[in-house]
């Protein structure tokens, strides 16, 4: 007996549910068992009440497929808005190193200077006390942007992890494993994510969100 023949032989004896898992799956493979006509050709001899729940997998399949496609995008936008926020991040760490050793080596000798960079500027003083404020502050526009960032994180993380765990059952029902596996993926790409601390150790209170608040007085 060839081994389509043994395939044939088993489809006979399966559940319309299984059956449907079973092509999906096979559809699914790179090196499919069956080709698409051979498949079509097994539905269409279905008896109609098999059909019918055949039918009704096909139609939750479907669905899911699609709320894993959302999964997919929500995920991609979580990854998009954490690259933008993390380069923000990395650049005012970046000035901050530089100019930190330059002010380790007592280049800085003035009382208090503001250094234009991109995205903003970087203040420091001199008053020879150990918690001298230190750090890059932001521009306004540059810290709306970050803040916004750093929502759309948290807002797209929360979002794609709520959606998760309403489509775990049906995942379940379905087993799936290509649909699952993706599923897993998306959450595990934003279940990881940490929001940052915006604000460095050595910056005084007063300098909120690396945006400096006015002076009282």
């Amino acid at each position: 007996m060839t081994l389509k023949k043994r395939i044939a032989k088993i489809i006979k004896q399966m559940e319309p549910e299984d059956l449907a898992r079973f092509l999906i799956g096979d559809s699914l493979s790179t090196h499919p068992t069956l080709a698409d006509a051979e498949r079509h050709q097994i539905v269409r001899d279905l008896p109609p009440e098999l059909g019918i729940r055949y039918n009704e997998f096909i139609d939750r399949y479907a669905n899911a497929h699609e709320r894993v496609g959302s999964l997919m995008t929500w995920s991609l936008l979580v990854q998009q808005a954490r690259g933008a926020r993390d380069g923000l991040l990395m650049f005012a760490e970046g000035v901050e190193a530089m100019v930190d050793a330059q002010w380790s080596r007592g280049s800085g000798k003035e009382r208090r200077s503001d250094v234009p960079v991109k995205f903003g500027r970087f203040v420091f003083e001199s008053g020879g006390g150990p918690n001298d404020p230190l750090g890059f502050v932001f521009s306004e526009p540059a810290a709306a942007y970050l803040d916004t960032l750093v929502a759309e994180v948290r807002t797209g993380a929360a979002k794609t992890e709520d959606d998760y765990e309403s489509l775990r059952s049906e995942l379940a029902y379905l087993a799936i494993p290509v649909l699952q596996g993706v599923a897993d993926l998306c959450v595990a790409g934003v279940s990881e994510i940490q929001e940052p601390e915006v604000m460095r150790p050595y910056v005084p209170p007063r300098w909120r969100c690396g945006v400096e608040e006015p002076q009282q007085g």
